[in-house]
């Protein structure tokens, strides 16, 4: 085939009586194609269900389309492709590689990059930079005489009340707190300063303009915080000098205040000039303390205060502890392997459900994960991993870490096929998953398919198909329709071409033939002599096939060389045609009559005539740790953790 150069896309205007409209673009399906249609060339479009339309391919060229509801003169009729992004054809190692098949591969593809292309160039929408991905693109709803601006979080525009003013009062950067002194606030009523430890927002406020506190006020410039306060603030540094200035601040301002490294000193509101007893040596270093920080208290006497406190803060690090280990599930249960090439480090192999044995300092959770104890009062990092066994079956996972224990989620591809003759389930790895992860629970009398699989939000680009069991199966264009959630379970059918040949006889009756989906006894045919009526009853179909049309040809035997025909009615359940000679006389003798019938598009597949296989492949399962029992696959875990 040749590849076809036109864009995905086409619209028109709506012309009287116009239901026929025609696209130049490739598809390889009617599925491939949109249509949507609008009351005006302003207005909103609304996506027709297929029942609305019918589409004639027309290979690579394109097709026509044909709508079936009313349309609005004037309106506009959208055609565009929406190819699924899949890859239906695999090349193998070491194997030949036929021009034809990769022609097919990559015209695919170029047309999905066309498609991606013009809808990107064609976006009304501004596109952010690298690394401003998180930023919002979409452009809030106009408002008159409102602004654009962004919002206090930076990550996306909204709508602001005032007018474009260049000469309005507007935020100022400075680098340090010392230049808030030269500042305009007429200008500039909002300052943020970069300075480190000590900076932030602040708000001019006349009110305050004679307050300098040293971290909070300075001369009306007002910080804006939003929890604690922190020592920092005022300039506490930790570099080993006695700060105690600094700090008997901070205790003048705040009855709570917190230094860096999760130090915090609590204090309460100066009263009377005076420091009450909390300012005792015992309770600030007890608090000190808890954290690993030094902080050393000395005792004066000041005049017009009871207690005072030199504090002098040094700068230290928590302690850290490695905790490391590796855990294996046989089929026994999970266990760390201690032996003389490994052991678990920092691990409190007494908790958990298995306290003090060989499988101590692990538990499997009420939903499948892995607990495992150790040792620590914060966190750090932490890393789990499968190793080359389990990475080989594409297992991944993942840590949520607490203080003393953490729990390991796990997942994993799952693969399996469905027998649809026998149930049997194959092809999924047992030491992963349970064989009756997926199953099938049902199939009814007329080909509706109730099936489990595992409905995790990780995996939401599940594939199921229908695999079928012979080439002459193949050849008859079965397929899958894909599944929907119903009652906890899955339900789907297989569908085919709807086609088959009725037999007349001499007495009238007929006999059916050929058909793929439905049993040929299911195919009913009637005829009356008096008005010329055949009437073919077959099993209801869906309900978005009652408008095909069916195509039909007849033959007829020497002695009956020509017969009008035409079809007068098409239901859901039916098909009536009105049979005469040439000379407009009934047909007596419909001994040489037969009729080939395809009703156009496709209808369900019978129990009894399905066979093949269900194959499921989802990409991310999520993994029962109770279940899974893989000999020789480990995971490692590393964390670094306070203590």
């Amino acid at each position: 085939m040749s590849f076809n150069t036109a864009v995905g896309r086409a619209e028109y205007v709506i012309g009287a009586g116009q239901n026929d409209y025609t696209f130049v673009f490739k598809v390889y399906d009617i599925t491939d194609l949109v249509v949507s249609v609008s009351d005006s060339n302003a207005g909103t479009f609304v996506e027709l269900i297929p029942t609305e339309y019918f589409v004639a391919i027309n290979g690579d060229n394109g097709g026509t389309v044909s709508i079936n509801v009313p349309l609005v003169t004037g309106g506009v009729v959208l055609l565009t492709r929406e190819l699924p992004i899949d890859r239906t054809i695999e090349y193998s190692h070491g194997g030949d590689i036929a021009a034809a098949t990769l022609n097919e591969d990559q015209d695919y593809q170029t047309y999905l990059l066309l498609d991606s292309s013009y809808a990107a160039m064609s976006s009304k929408m501004y596109h952010n930079k690298k690394g401003q991905e998180n930023v919002s693109t979409e452009m809030p709803v106009p408002i008159p005489n409102f602004l654009l601006a962004w919002n206090k979080t930076g990550d996306a525009l909204e709508n602001v009340a005032g007018t474009a003013d260049v000469n309005a009062p507007s935020v100022l950067y400075v680098d340090f707190i010392s230049e808030l002194s030269g500042i305009s606030f007429d200008l500039h009523p909002t300052v943020i300063v970069r300075e480190k430890g000590r900076g932030g927002t602040f708000n001019y406020d006349a009110t305050q303009s004679g307050i300098d506190d040293g971290g909070i006020v300075f001369n009306g410039w007002v910080r804006q915080y939003n929890g604690n306060v922190y020592a920092d603030f005022f300039g506490m540094k930790y570099d080993g000098t006695d700060e105690s200035t600094i700090m008997h601040k901070s205790m003048d301002y705040c009855s709570e205040i917190y230094i860096t490294n999760n130090i915090n000193v609590v204090s309460s509101y100066k009263k009377n000039d005076e420091y009450p007893a909390i300012y005792s040596t015992t309770n600030l270093v007890n608090v000190s303390t808890i954290h690993n920080k030094i902080i050393n208290i000395n005792l004066s006497t000041v005049t017009g205060q009871t207690t005072r406190q030199t504090v002098l803060a040094n700068k230290q690090h928590r302690r850290s502890i490695a905790v490391a280990g590796v855990i294996r599930n046989k089929g026994t249960g999970w266990t760390f392997i201690n032996d003389t090439d490994h052991q678990p480090m920092n691990m409190n192999l007494d908790e958990g459900d298995n306290a003090g044995t060989t499988t101590g300092g692990l538990e499997v959770t009420a939903s499948g994960d892995i607990m495992f104890y150790h040792k620590g009062t914060g966190v750090y990092s932490m890393i789990v991993a499968p190793d080359e066994t389990l990475a080989s079956k594409g297992l991944i996972c993942g840590a949520s870490v607490g203080n003393d224990k953490s729990i390991i989620s796990m997942y994993a591809p799952l693969h399996g096929k469905i027998d649809l003759a026998t149930g049997n389930v194959n092809s999924i790895d047992t030491t992963i998953f349970p064989k009756d992860t997926i199953s099938i629970l049902d199939i009814t009398d007329d080909g509706v398919i109730s099936f489990t699989r595992p409905h995790d939000i990780a995996a939401p680009d599940t594939i199921v198909k229908y695999e079928p069991s012979t080439n002459s199966d193949r050849a008859k264009g079965i397929h899958l329709m894909y599944p929907k959630p119903d009652s906890g379970h899955w339900i789907t059918h297989l569908y085919a071409p709807f086609q088959f040949r009725i037999n007349g006889s001499a007495n009238g009756s007929f006999t059916t033939h050929g058909s793929q989906t439905i049993n040929n006894s299911q195919i009913v045919s009637t005829y009356d002599s008096a008005t010329g009526v055949i009437t073919v009853a077959f099993p209801m179909l869906p309900q978005h096939y009652l408008e095909i049309i069916p195509a039909i040809t007849y033959k007829v035997g020497s002695l009956n060389p020509l017969i009008n025909y035409g079809v007068t009615n098409v239901d859901s359940d039916k098909i009536q045609i009105r049979i005469k000679n040439i000379d407009g006389s009934a047909i007596t003798d419909t001994n040489k009559v037969s009729f080939y019938i395809n009703m156009g598009l496709n209808a369900k597949v019978s129990k009894a005539n399905m066979k093949g296989a269900i194959t499921i492949s989802q990409p991310k399962c999520r993994i029962d740790a109770a279940t899974f029992k893989v000999p020789y696959g480990n995971l490692w875990i590393y964390g670094m953790m306070q203590y």
